[in-house]
């Protein structure tokens, strides 16, 4: 005894562009009769509930179709397991939208938006051509019509355009080499591309080969060729796509470059701040702005040298190292504004006592020698703190604030005043580090200082515990709110390590307190005031005051 028809599907089963995941459930629903194949359809549930997501349950897919709102070449579909196929115009009047279902080169169906001008045809494949009863002509197509009367140069593998409202055939396609055609089968389904020629082979498959646009040319069986247009003009819209199946190397380049770009365009955005890099010694400045943008620009054609910009805040000689900031696109603009901030930097200097180089550089040729035996710790205490009394002194009085005074009492509560002197510098603070003879290190606070002013500061240093000094190493540990601890190395620079101490840098920026009473603004310049010397002779302890360290 007949057991009847299967009236159920198991989810595992399916048809895989389907795209049904194994956890959902047991069951998938099964296409009922009609035009299309099981395999070769999508139901009209899957379609509201998986793909356009208008309905989420079994349910609600149920009752929007039975509101008689879901059209399917024309005429209005209640049956939610209706199968729907290749080229069917499916409306939803009340969302005014339209879909043509296509394939695409994995052999997944396409809901792809159409216009309304353009849903009001679609593309048949003729299957059959025969005489009825009565010697009346008419055709089969792919979707399961029967068109009598048909044109007498229409013939099998021929594709109609069909008006879905009179079901009248307007214009036809002849199946000609030259003409645009779309695989609905096989392991080449949704590639486009032209007719070459056609093979044909009596008694078994006739076999076609078809040339996409990029050159690729690929063969299968006559049955699986769609025409879809004219010459190389399409008669319907097609996906994005286009047609072009891409090999798995092809795949993945193509997600690599937009991986790239969409990675460009943050980072482009994310490329605008303050760098705070690690100068190591016997590198200058423009070697490490070069390096910056080669790592930059390492990554690909996203980024070119010429488009990026990259300055320094403050200068540094090439035997010296230390923090280094340095303003990136649009943090160069930032520059000036944390220039005029009058920030102080911490320097350890480190030197030698007796001897001295050649316009006191670090490895200048030494032309003088004394003797040293005589400086103990006690002495070197002493001028340093005769040294940073009389800058203290000095700020205060720039600031025409009196020393004894309450206003005075609560700007050194803050720190000592920062004037702004152009063309001048100001010491902070001065401690010793280190005293081993010959050897001697030192921290400065310094505002406004350069690598040839700390130089010659050393060199006053040792003149003035009646021997010689040279430097031996300038180390800048600090600007302002960045120190050696927020930088980047020289030799781990990389484009994900130079975004992230941007994003370090503002978030310092923002957080450091700047208390612009203590910056008071002096136009008084006094780096031209004279102590008895020589204008020529630049004297870097010099302050614009008397003094005396005898």
């Amino acid at each position: 005894m007949a057991r009847g028809p299967k009236h159920h599907l198991k989810r595992l089963t399916a048809p895989h562009h389907w795209m049904l995941d194994k956890l959902g459930g047991v069951f998938a629903p099964r296409p009922t009769s009609g035009p299309h194949k099981l395999r070769e359809s999508l139901p009209l549930i899957l379609f509201l509930r998986n793909r356009l997501k208008y309905a989420l349950t079994y349910t609600e897919a149920r009752k929007i179709c039975k509101q008689r709102l879901i059209k399917v070449d024309g005429k209005v579909r209640t049956e939610m397991r209706f199968p729907a196929g290749f080229m069917d115009v499916i409306s939803i009047e009340k969302t005014n939208e339209t879909f043509r279902l296509l394939y695409d080169t994995k052999g997944r169906f396409v809901c792809h938006r159409i216009t309304a001008q353009e849903g009001n045809y679609k593309l048949c494949k003729i299957t059959k051509v025969s005489v009825g009863p009565k010697g009346v002509p008419f055709v089969n197509t792919h979707d399961g019509r029967t068109i009598r009367y048909p044109d007498p140069h229409v013939k099998i593998d021929d594709t109609i355009v069909l008006d879905v409202n009179t079901s009248k055939i307007t214009d036809f396609v002849k199946f000609d080499a030259g003409n645009l055609a779309m695989i609905t089968g096989g392991r080449n389904i949704g590639r486009v591309g032209s007719i070459v020629n056609r093979e044909r082979h009596p008694g078994a498959f006739d076999i076609v080969h078809v040339k996409d646009t990029t050159g690729h040319t690929f063969a299968t069986r006559v049955n699986n060729v769609f025409v879809i247009g004219k010459g190389a003009k399409p008669l319907v819209s097609l996906t994005a796509q286009k047609g072009i199946k891409l090999s798995i190397t092809e795949e993945r380049d193509k997600r690599i470059a937009a991986k790239k770009a969409q990675m460009g365009d943050k980072i482009g955005k994310a490329l605008n701040g303050l760098l705070c890099v690690y100068k190591p010694a016997d590198l200058s400045l423009n070697a490490l702005k070069k390096n910056i943008l080669k790592r930059i620009c390492t990554q690909g054609e996203t980024f070119r040298t010429e488009d990026l910009r990259v300055e320094e805040l403050h200068q540094l000689e090439t035997a010296s190292s230390g923090v280094c900031v340095f303003g990136v696109n649009d943090g160069v603009d930032q520059l000036e504004e944390l220039r005029s901030q009058q920030w102080a930097n911490q320097w350890r200097i480190e030197c030698v006592l007796g001897r001295e180089t050649h316009k006191h550089e670090i490895k200048g040729k030494v032309t003088r020698k004394e003797a040293f035996d005589h400086v103990n710790k006690q002495k070197v205490k002493k001028l340093l703190t005769k040294v940073i009394g009389d800058y203290r002194r000095m700020s205060f009085e720039l600031a025409e604030v009196e020393m004894q005074s309450s206003e005075a009492f609560q700007i050194a509560s803050r720190g000592i005043p920062r004037p702004k002197l152009p063309g001048s510098q100001m010491v902070v603070g001065l401690k010793m580090l280190l005293f081993k003879l010959p050897y001697l290190a030192v921290s400065i606070d310094s505002i406004g200082e350069t690598d040839a002013w700390l130089r010659c500061m050393v060199n006053e240093f040792g003149l003035a515990l009646d021997t010689t000094a040279s430097p031996v190493r300038l180390i800048r540990r600090s600007i302002g709110p960045f120190r050696a601890e927020h930088t980047v190395l020289e030799r781990q620079l990389s484009l994900q390590n130079i975004v992230d101490n941007i994003s370090l840098t503002s978030r310092l920026v923002k957080e450091y307190p700047y208390d612009r009473d203590v910056v008071i603004e002096s136009g008084k310049d006094t780096s031209e005031e004279g102590f008895g010397r020589r204008k020529e002779e630049f004297d870097a302890m010099r302050p614009a005051w008397p003094r005396d360290y005898v």
